[in-house]
């Protein structure tokens, strides 16, 4: 007769604690942290979407720990069940890999080390989540962009205000330095109030009685969605335009005017630092 070992109270815990958690299911965990800005978390999350076939097939799940006040706007872009958003804390696995873009760097070093490289942003991100992939044991990618049919159905559902804009301004401030705006911001605005006249423009920081996204509290996927059927994108570079790199925006909008002191990219019909003067003759 086999004798049954009798499990302690704390033990038959663990266990019920990491079914409910998911941790049975999964062949492989792979666990992740970034405790910078929102931009940053959707770097990641879009490198995970675009290699979320492979994440399912294999089983795999991704534990993926930001700060809290980020999840709730991140975790509209996660679409299928192999990543779990969690609060960055002390606590949290031994092996997890810290995915920031600028490694072990300051905020000022990673530009400058970009900038020494002289290699356009998105295919430093290629880069950086390809090499990231490799040592994961993951796939890597070849273009930085993601599909998501779920920005195509906010879009239907968005109020008429929000929908055929000719621009989508993004005039927010960035959190890491990559571009003054504060002491531009009389620029940025009497550009705005002038492109307003000649187009249907919506923005992400309010300005007069032009239609925004702050308006309704429209998040950083909302944006996105906006940016599907936009004909231009003028905006710094900073979180909300990460979310803009998307399939559709990339096919419809005809030119991007992006601002940035240290980064540039090589995308079809962008635009770096164009005067405004100049955009607007233009559009």
């Amino acid at each position: 007769m086999i004798k049954r070992k009798t499990l302690t109270r704390k033990k038959r815990k663990n266990i019920k604690n990491r079914i409910k958690k998911g941790g049975d299911k999964y062949s492989k965990v792979i666990n992740l942290v970034n405790s910078y800005q929102l931009g940053d978390q959707l770097f990641t999350i879009i490198y995970l979407i675009n290699i979320k076939d492979y994440l399912i097939s294999n089983n795999i799940k991704v534990n993926y720990y930001i700060h809290e006040h980020h999840i709730e706007q991140a975790k509209e872009f996660i679409t299928f069940p192999n990543i779990e958003l969690l609060v960055l804390t002390g606590d949290r696995p031994v092996n997890t890999k810290n995915v920031w873009i600028g490694n072990k760097n300051s905020i000022s070093n990673f530009f400058k080390n970009v900038q020494n490289n002289k290699k356009p942003f998105n295919e430093f991100l290629v880069s950086f989540f390809s090499e990231l992939g490799t040592k994961l044991g993951l796939p890597t990618i070849s273009k930085f962009e993601y599909t998501d049919k779920d920005l195509l159905t906010r879009y239907k559902n968005f109020k008429d205000i929000y929908k055929n804009n000719d621009i989508l301004i993004i005039n927010a401030r960035p959190q890491s330095g990559q571009y003054n705006y504060n002491s531009k911001k009389g620029e940025w605005d009497e550009f705005i109030r002038a492109v307003s006249q000649k187009h249907k423009v919506v923005t992400t920081e309010k300005l007069d009685d032009i239609p925004c996204t702050r308006d309704d509290n429209l998040t950083i996927k909302d944006i996105a969605a906006i940016s599907t059927s936009v004909k231009y994108i003028i905006g710094v570079n900073t979180g909300p335009l990460v979310g803009c790199f998307n399939s559709y925006a990339f096919k419809n909008v005809k030119k991007w005017y992006v601002f940035d002191n240290y980064l540039r990219y090589s995308y079809d019909n962008f635009y770096m630092n164009i005067p405004f003067n100049e955009i607007l003759l233009n559009i």
